[in-house]
């Protein structure tokens, strides 16, 4: 299977072929691998000269470096982002909701109020709590070039 050292694949299996290693953020000795050292160095984390890190890519999807129109720049070997968020009302834009009300012989779906009955509507409401936010995905074997 011809590949650029420090190449990067996706396998449909849970084993790296040989010559390959799995992208899991493994420590390698620079001395076992000077040349895919030479290609990645320190971009994933590691001791200069010593040892150096795999990319991780457990249940990480990559994007490309540099910024995009009204995009946070991105570095490469940059990790951002995580499993879980908490959402607060700062999170959210300003907006507002309307009532519709409507009398006994209105047929336009808006909520029947009961005339002179008082409603009391909250500014805004917020559950605040932890949610997941992930687009189906297809689990895959990330391995990366290593001779």
């Amino acid at each position: 299977m011809d590949a650029f050292t420090g190449e990067i694949r996706l396998f449909p299996f849970n084993f790296a072929p040989d010559n390959w290693a799995v992208c899991d953020g493994s420590p390698l000795l620079v001395q076992n691998y000077p040349a895919l050292y030479s290609v990645i160095g320190l971009t994933y984390g590691g001791t200069a000269g010593t040892s150096f890190n795999l990319p991780n890519l457990k249940s990480r999807v990559t994007i490309g470096t540099g910024q995009g129109a009204n995009l946070t720049n991105r570095s490469l070997g940059q990790a951002v982002g995580g499993d879980t968020t908490t959402l607060l009302p700062a999170h959210f834009a300003p907006h507002t909701h309307h009532v519709l009300a409507k009398d006994g012989t209105d047929t336009t779906g808006a909520l029947d109020l009961a005339n002179g009955t008082a409603y009391l509507a909250q500014p805004r409401v917020c559950a605040c709590t932890t949610a997941q936010c992930r687009p189906p995905l297809l689990r895959d074997q990330a391995c990366i070039q290593v001779r």
